[in-house]
């Protein structure tokens, strides 16, 4: 009887490990496509996130997933490179699109109260996006001016994000040449868009209900 004890006992003591070892490799593998968003609300905002949906979209612009927003909203697509933009925002607020990658799955995402032109209160400013990517990959220190009719603002990429405030309407972007960054070779350059950025330049449009853009770069 003790010995039938002793084998039980230790059957379950193995049960458990098994199990602990898989719930373990399933948390720390890396392998799932489950990538979650969250907020972080500014002074003053309202926001009913019931209204908010989060979209997903692949590097070719296309919408691969879209879910109602809550605090912590997890959406369920193949690991990839996304980019993250919200609709049902109004005018009022204004936040920044953002990029996960399968090694950054985890975001947050910052809305705060739009900024009014005291003298013109139709005119409100809206954040705009441009990811600057080089095969799929975010780079990082490249100038990229985003204009609005006013006036041009020129940024460096950080991260391969772009983002600037402008007046809220039709926006595009303006390259006229781009210098790869040290890590590339002093004397190469970028190719926008399948255009050589160094003749002439190129200027990408794009509306402000999409208020992101997709740079895609490769090297001559």
């Amino acid at each position: 009887m003790k010995i039938i004890k002793k084998i039980t006992v230790l059957t379950a003591m193995i049960c458990m490990l098994v199990c602990a070892c898989f719930a373990f490799s399933a948390c720390e593998g890396g392998t799932s496509g489950k990538y979650s968003v969250s907020f972080k609300m500014g002074s003053g905002v309202k926001l009913d996130l019931s209204s908010v949906t989060v979209e997903f979209y692949s590097l070719d612009g296309t919408r691969v997933a879209q879910k109602e927003a809550s605090n912590k909203t997890v959406i369920d697509v193949e690991d990839g490179t996304y980019v993250v933009a919200l609709s049902g925002v109004s005018k009022e607020y204004d936040y920044g699109c953002a990029l996960v990658t399968p090694s950054k799955k985890n975001i947050e995402i910052s809305i705060n109260e739009a900024e009014f032109d005291p003298d013109f209160e139709d005119d409100v400013s809206a954040t705009y996006t441009v990811f600057v990517l080089l095969d799929n990959e975010p780079v990082s220190g490249v100038k990229v001016g985003i204009c609005d009719v006013n006036l041009c603002r020129n940024i460096e990429s950080n991260g391969g994000v772009v983002s600037a405030k402008c007046l809220y309407g039709e926006m595009h972007i303006k390259v006229s040449r781009l210098d790869l960054p040290p890590m590339y070779g002093v004397d190469s350059e970028y190719v926008v868009d399948d255009i050589n950025a160094a003749t002439g330049g190129k200027e990408v449009n794009f509306t402000a209900n999409e208020r992101w853009h997709i740079l895609k770069l490769t090297t001559i």
